[in-house]
């Protein structure tokens, strides 16, 4: 029954919202804001005369159906005011705060703007527990939203039964299906006694009828005496005179007895078909109730069609988006590429002609420029900035000579990069248009790879493997590919992103960006002009960056993996949009664990790439070759860098340092094997009460040094108690500095962590992150940060 009750709540929610499902993903995220309004109370709502809604972001699209609601509808019959605002500063006075999902990274400043304030904040897909209140998610009848009661309860605002009914988070849900299990149970406890009763009226029922067939009995036992006493009275009956008296007595009472057997028999009859007509009712409700079922479950079979269909259709159109953003990506910056050196060439060109009327000119202006100069030595510090990111990230891309291809779940090609190109030679069009549109049509042995990408979407882990392939010129060469799935928030492949190596010969060349770069040096004297174009080229490359963002995450270890084992903290603070920063954990067999704290060299972009090939070879080092003890996988990692980045014969200096423990989990102890890389082991043994550390190998994992000599990495292994405490970091914090240019340090890192040390992980990270705020204040981040705290 319990079942059957929660299959008709949830129809009776999928039948309240089905026409949503129709509309567009931004006009339904409107309609819910309005839903939402509608079913909170606010702080002073009685004094509240219209209605404020903030949509926060740039060109959204969901503002447009806001207002074109706003325009119709009201919000607790108040008139409603809508405003798309663009700035943090501008969010006051407003009663509901929607953040698009564009600006999810800016969650907490929006909170800590309205804090005290009594607005509402409403986010779609946020990842920051912390700081939304209400946040959409529609994806399903069963959660179609979160709500984090601890912030509406500090905003003084309060969510009633309805909204939780509309699609809460899976415990509010719960209480209300409880709340209908209860009585549907004191409804089978009523109709339980209902049948007990019946049952008792059976029971008397049957000793009445056994009671009419004893008098019954009776009856005829009488009859027979009077048979007998009437033969009697026939022998007798000359001197039967006064028995004759008797005998007319007892005719009497004997009629007397048989109108009485009479009305029992219709009494009888009466309860017997009253009975009959309970019996009837019960069977025409278990009728209508297996009716009720049957259609139930014919309704949720069409709704789980319905419901695959939209899914189907919303995979499709997010695909054909995907590519459509990608092309129109690609093109636009091929196109404003080859204006700027169109543009640069034909400025060259007539200053080479008029070279001479210019010299005197020239004369005449040194006083404007010199006025110009401060101005553009900005702009050109800036553009050296974007220069050097650009260079090391074309230094990454090309001399490691690793392809990077993006594909949908089914091993479709969505994105290629240059290396791509340069491995196989082709481009996107020119593969699909020759070999194929997935990874099946390209490969010589179409089984193998059918099998490869099936194992990694079933296990929806990375998979290694080295296979033969052929370039578009026809040479044959090896490859090996680290293909990796990239999974949502319900555990779905979404995406699959291989990584590629050319293992057969390593390759040397130049990129066009440097070059490109090195001419927009030779012509400072027109940054100004190229002022609002390059602002455009920048916004492009943004984006570029904040889909690599979602790429890197895809890499870091999910935390729902970790705490199934492990309480932990992490503080994980990139410089820029990506970081050089990663963390590692792997756990290749039971009671067995491996965890690092990973600071490449560079930060942003470069320091990304970075990441994203070590994090590939530390799990090639564990999981493919077994490798065990934290030592030989710092050699072997150190190795496999200087190889692949080809440093040995070219410049190029990219290393890491990095802590690296394994935990070997016993009954009641763990042992540590630690080895470092420029990077110490900090940990707690609460019997005796300090913190302390071990120094890591004085030596980088890559770099210059790995190509001078040969070096041996130290470990140490330390036994631990239940409860003990490692923490695992980068440099990142230690050498922040403040206003006055000082280093935060390492004495002060060991001191907090000698304060917090026997508070909670959650209280320790709030406390280690409020010293460091207050050390840091207003000084720009250095370096990217990461801290990471263990309880054994």
């Amino acid at each position: 029954m319990k079942k059957q009750t929660f299959i008709l709540f949830a129809i009776i929610i999928f039948i309240s919202f089905k026409s949503f499902s129709q509309i567009k993903p931004a006009q339904l995220k409107a309609n819910w804001i309005f839903i939402i309004g509608e079913n909170v109370t606010f702080p002073d709502n009685n004094q509240i005369d219209t209605i404020r809604i903030a949509v926060y972001g740039r060109n959204t699209e969901v503002y447009p159906f806001v207002k074109q609601l706003a325009a119709t509808k009201n919000i607790q019959n108040h008139f409603v005011y809508t405003e798309e605002v663009q700035r943090i500063s501008q969010l006051t006075n407003f009663n509901i705060v929607y953040v698009d999902e564009t600006k999810n990274d800016y969650v907490d400043a929006v909170y800590d703007k309205v804090k005290g304030t009594g607005s509402l904040i409403i986010t779609y897909q946020s990842d920051d527990q912390e700081h939304f209140m209400i946040n959409l998610l529609l994806q399903g009848v069963a959660e179609q939203f979160q709500i984090q009661s601890s912030n509406l309860y500090e905003a003084n605002i309060t969510a009633n039964d309805k909204l939780l009914s509309l699609g809460g988070t899976k415990i509010d849900l719960q209480g209300l299906f409880d709340k209908k299990v209860e009585e549907l149970e004191l409804k089978e406890q009523e109709l339980l006694q209902k049948e007990i009763q019946l049952q008792n009226k059976e029971q008397e029922l049957q000793a009445l009828q056994e009671e009419i067939e004893l008098q019954l009995q009776q009856n005829q036992q009488q009859e027979q005496l009077i048979q007998q006493q009437t033969q009697e009275l026939e022998i007798e009956k000359n001197n039967a005179t006064k028995l004759l008296e008797q005998v007319v007595i007892q005719e009497q009472v004997l009629k007397k007895n048989q109108f009485i057997l009479t009305n029992l028999n219709t009494e009888i009859a009466e309860k017997q078909r009253l009975i009959q007509l309970q019996n009837d009712s019960l069977a025409l409700k278990k009728s209508e109730i297996e009716i009720k079922q049957i259609e139930l479950e014919t309704q949720q079979i069409e709704i789980d069609s319905q419901q695959a269909r939209i899914d189907q259709q919303k995979a499709v159109l997010n695909v054909k988006n995907t590519q459509i953003k990608t092309q129109k990506g690609i093109i636009a910056v091929t196109v404003i590429f080859v204006v700027i050196f169109l543009f640069l060439s034909i400025i060259i060109w007539r200053s080479y002609k008029q070279n001479q009327k210019i010299n005197k000119e020239l004369k005449n202006k040194n006083f404007e420029i010199e006025k110009q100069k401060d101005e553009l030595q900005n702009q050109a510090i800036q553009l050296e900035e974007f220069n050097h990111e650009l260079a090391k990230l074309s230094l990454v891309a090309s001399k490691t000579d690793n392809s990077v291809v993006i594909m949908d779940n089914n091993g479709v090609f969505e994105w290629v990069n240059s290396g791509f190109t340069r491995i196989y030679g082709y481009t996107l069009q020119l593969l699909r248009n020759e070999k194929g549109d997935n990874l099946i049509d390209i490969s010589n042995d179409k089984q193998q790879k059918q099998k490869l990408l099936s194992d990694c979407q079933k296990t929806k882990k990375t998979v290694i493997y080295q296979s033969q392939n052929t370039t578009r010129s026809g040479e044959n060469i090896w490859v090996q590919t680290a293909l990796t799935p990239v999974i949502d928030e319900n555990d779905d492949v979404v995406k699959l992103i291989a990584i590629e190596s050319d293992i057969t010969k390593l390759k040397q060349q130049e990129t066009e960006i440097t070059q490109k770069n090195e001419e927009l040096h030779m012509q400072k004297a027109e940054l100004q002009a190229q002022k609002d174009l390059l602002e455009e080229v920048n916004e492009q490359i943004r984006d570029s960056i904040n889909y690599a963002l979602t790429i890197q995450k895809a890499i870091l270890p999910l935390d729902a993996d970790i705490s199934k084992h492990f309480a932990t903290f992490l503080i994980y603070l990139p410089r820029d949009i990506v970081s050089g920063d990663f963390y590692w954990y792997s756990n290749p067999k039971e009671n067995r664990y491996f965890m690092a704290a990973i600071d490449c060299t560079g930060h942003g972009v470069p320091g990304a790439f970075m990441s994203l090939i070590s994090s590939r070879m530390l799990d090639e080092i564990v999981n493919v070759q077994h490798i065990c003890e934290p030592k030989d996988i710092l050699y072997n990692l150190n190795k496999m860098i200087v190889i692949s980045l080809s440093q040995e014969s070219t410049n190029n200096k990219d290393g890491m340092d990095m802590s690296l423990v394994r935990i070997d989990k016993q009954k009641n102890t763990s042992i540590v094997t630690f080895g470092g890389a420029k990077r110490p082991l900090i940990y707690y043994k609460r019997n005796s009460n300090q913190i302390e550390q071990i120094k890591g190998s004085r030596r980088s994992v890559g770099g210059i040094q790995a190509m001078v000599s040969v070096f041996d990495y130290e470990q140490t292994e330390i036994e631990f108690n239940t409860n003990d405490l490692i923490y695992l970091s980068t440099d990142g914090m230690i050498d922040q500095n403040n206003h006055e240019r000082k280093r935060y340090g390492t004495p002060q890192f060991i001191r907090v962590l000698e304060n917090v040390k026997e508070l909670p992980l959650p209280q320790q990270k709030i406390k280690i992150l409020e010293d460091f705020n207050s050390y840091k204040k207003d000084e720009h981040q250095r370096d990217d940060i990461t801290v990471w705290g263990i309880k054994l």
